[in-house]
């Protein structure tokens, strides 16, 4: 009586283990992979899973902000990022994720002067 009691208890955990790894990637996002700090690549969209700890996922999306660090790596989410530019630009510059290649994101020079400003009322971040 005691070893079911041990398997339902061991088949709980699994199954609670396995379900929380699952995540739902809208068709216009992708998630950047990152396994022991190295870039694994994009995964997305649809249904995928992430293993347990080891992994770190950056959400990534059209219109998202960065900076250029060299020909190849870009800056976006604090994560570097291999990236193809659409046009010219230099290092140092701000960009713009325009889409999702096979393993690199493709930018564009982000050419937006404005500034940021944040309601303070509800936190709503404007472009102006």
């Amino acid at each position: 009586m005691l070893m079911d009691g041990a398997y339902f208890t061991f088949i709980v955990i699994v199954a609670v283990i396995l379900v929380t790894g699952i995540k739902i990637v809208p068709e216009h996002e992708r998630f950047a992979v990152f396994s022991l700090g190295r870039f694994m690549g994009f995964k997305g969209p649809g249904l995928v899973y992430k293993l347990g700890t080891t992994e770190k996922w950056v959400r990534i999306k059209p219109g998202d902000r960065g900076e250029l660090m060299d020909t190849a790596l870009a800056k976006i989410h604090d994560v570097d990022l291999p990236v193809q530019v659409d046009g010219k630009a230099g290092v140092g510059q701000a960009i713009r994720v325009k889409g999702f290649q096979v393993n690199q994101l493709w930018v564009t020079p982000d050419s937006f002067q404005g500034r940021t400003v944040v309601c303070q009322k509800c936190g709503h971040v404007n472009q102006v």
